[in-house]
């Protein structure tokens, strides 16, 4: 509070003190580096923070925490670590986010994409269901780069609210392209 020139946070420990909330609640802040310290994001870790533009994420993030760059309607591009296993409730709902490559390690969604922009996707097959509404109201997705074969694709078990924004896309399939 009192921060409203903060642009750049350099964020390295996680305090728990009882409830899970982020001091990077700054509409101000345009750049988050997360520190090497960090094996998860904590919830709400950089919620509505509107003008973020760049996020660094340490190699040892293993867990994103529910609703931590929901609103970053600026944020249009992340790279995520190879040791993400999950990625919370509402993550990146109403992000900015284009493009998207889904680590292959995560197993776990949790309508977590919801209504952001992504018009470009890379899914590792590990991701056997898009559970509740991982991508509902993403409408722009153009091409789906899916790590497997188009018979492990069609056993994906997605909604209707799910399969109708993966309906215009152009699938391809690791095994078939290069």
């Amino acid at each position: 509070i009192g921060c409203s020139s903060l642009e750049t946070v350099y964020y390295n420990t996680y305090a728990i003190s009882g409830k899970e909330t982020s001091v990077l609640q700054i509409s101000s802040i345009k750049t988050v580096i997360f520190g090497d310290n960090l094996t998860s994001l904590p919830n709400y870790a950089c919620y509505n923070c509107s003008n973020l533009t760049k996020v660094i994420l340490s190699k040892n993030i293993r867990s994103i925490g529910a609703y931590a760059f929901y609103n970053c309607a600026n944020l249009k591009e992340i790279d995520l670590p190879d040791a993400l296993t999950s990625i919370g409730f509402y993550s990146f709902e109403y992000s900015g986010l284009y493009h998207l490559t889904i680590p292959d390690n995560v197993n776990s969604l949790n309508n977590s994409f919801r209504d952001c922009k992504v018009t470009d996707i890379v899914i590792p097959t590990k991701l056997i269901s898009f559970p509740g509404q991982s991508f509902m109201c993403c409408y722009r997705i153009k091409n789906v780069f899916y790590r497997g074969n188009e018979l492990e694709w069609n056993s994906i078990s997605m909604d209707e609210a799910n399969a109708s924004s993966f309906k215009n896309a152009i699938i391809y399939f690791y095994s078939e392209t290069e």
